[in-house]
């Protein structure tokens, strides 16, 4: 159960983040500059690599509970580079493996706290956690290979 809403939170605070920051930025003229605390360059593929990861391994933390954080930063980063035109709109795509990831992150490291608790294994969470992971990746793939046809 609480992994479950810990997901839905994560989700809500991007959502949440991205509108107040593309808002404050479009609605007051506000330029918000913000550099993700990894490489990052708007149509680069290896920055959109290090952001998948940078949101897995982040939100790992605390056991999964640092995914909200990964996703709000994620969140500013993406209102951030598209209200200043740096990114386009198909830009925006390559946060939904972000997320993929985030969720990953968030059933493995629900899944060590029970096996730290003696109540289950981690393994009862990691086919779950593996297969998010690997749809985030392929997915990740795939954006990446479509976006190619778009430059």
């Amino acid at each position: 159960m609480v992994k479950k809403s810990l997901a839905v939170l994560s989700v809500i605070v991007f959502v949440i983040a991205f509108t107040a920051v593309f808002a404050a930025q479009a609605a007051f003229g506000a330029y918000i500059e913000f550099k993700p605390p990894y490489y990052y360059a708007p149509g680069n593929a290896l920055g959109v690599v290090n952001s998948f990861f940078f949101t897995f391994f982040f939100s790992l933390l605390f056991f999964g509970y640092a995914a909200p954080l990964a996703l709000g930063i994620e969140a500013v980063k993406y209102a951030s580079y598209f209200a200043s035109g740096a990114a386009n709109a198909f830009d925006l795509l390559f946060a939904a493996p972000g997320v993929l990831a985030a969720l990953s992150a968030i059933r493995l490291g629900h899944g060590v706290l029970r096996d730290l608790r003696g109540e289950g294994s981690v393994f009862d969470e990691f086919s779950a956690s593996a297969r998010l992971f690997i749809a985030g990746v392929v997915l990740l793939g795939v954006l990446l290979v479509v976006k190619q046809f778009f430059q």
